[in-house]
């Protein structure tokens, strides 16, 4: 016989715990960012800043660093987008991209330095 358990009622909004709005604060390295980002343009293809924290689980202020990291590097390129916020561009994985990426998935390590 399986007991299920009703959840106690929450009492308002302000019982539920704020969302993290940095990667310190979600308990992520920005090292694991950056590998999930790129993985995640690798096979998603181009997606807006909000789409790609949204594949993560994640706000975008949580991933912007990785994001920011990976377009000094020229891994990712910014192509179109509404000029409303970093949020709202168009990201897409470039050549360099791709190889370190596949660097990550053949197990070599994969450090920001």
């Amino acid at each position: 016989m399986m007991t299920t358990e009703t959840p106690l009622p929450l009492e308002s909004l302000s019982d539920l715990p704020l969302a993290p709005a940095t990667h310190e604060a979600a308990g992520l390295s920005l090292d694991i960012l950056i590998q999930l980002a790129l993985k995640t343009l690798h096979f998603s293809g181009e997606l807006t800043g909000n789409d790609l924290a949204r594949h993560l689980g994640l706000n975008f202020s949580v991933i912007e660093p990785a994001v920011d990291f990976l377009k000094a590097h020229r891994q990712v390129e910014i192509v179109g987008g509404a000029m409303v916020g970093r949020a709202s561009f168009r990201y897409r994985i470039t050549d360099a991209g791709r190889v370190r990426c596949r660097s990550i998935s053949t197990g070599a390590t994969c450090s920001i330095s």
